[in-house]
């Protein structure tokens, strides 16, 4: 399971969780005070230095320059979902679990991180796996947001390696 959805199964249902894969999000986990901190858009939006032409915010510049045709994809696939997640943003960030629940978990739980992420600062998802007695956070060098979009097998690979060390697969 993975984000917002499965932070609160598996604090609601530990026995049922086998782990969490966070893709580039802590949705579901309260934030401390330094985790609001280091999730202000403006103290990690400008180093960023994002190329105007390239206005699509979940997919790496790169990414975008290279491949437009799966950016058209990804915009139509996206489509798909409007007005849901919206919908679904907003319930996790009233409702989060708390931090001393998520420190008690004992499901293991993957926490990525992109190099280029416009959403979730490296700094405040590396702090929020701190809050997590068995996290395992791996950083993406080169990617944005969407990391399983724009390198499936780099996800895929990683998600794998990981299952298996936490013997879940």
């Amino acid at each position: 399971m993975s984000g917002c959805a499965g932070v609160h199964a598996a604090a609601a249902f530990p026995g049922r969780v086998a782990g969490l894969a966070m893709c580039c999000t802590n949705r579901g986990i309260e934030r401390d005070d330094e985790d609001q901190r280091l999730s202000d858009v403006a103290l990690f939006r400008p180093a960023l230095q994002w190329p105007e032409e390239f206005p699509m915010k979940g997919l790496h510049p790169k990414f975008q320059e290279e491949r437009p045709d799966m950016v058209n994809l990804f915009l139509e696939v996206r489509s798909f979902n409007s007005g849901v997640p919206s919908e679904v943003e907003q319930a996790c960030r009233d409702n989060p679990v708390a931090l001393d629940r998520v420190a008690q978990l004992d499901i293991p739980m993957l926490m990525l991180s992109a190099e280029f992420d416009w959403f979730f600062s490296r700094a405040m998802l590396s702090r929020s796996a701190q809050h997590c007695r068995n996290c395992t956070f791996v950083s993406c060098h080169g990617h944005g947001h969407s990391v399983y979009f724009e390198d499936p097998d780099l996800f895929h690979t990683t998600a794998m390696e990981w299952m298996r060390g936490a013997g879940i697969c």
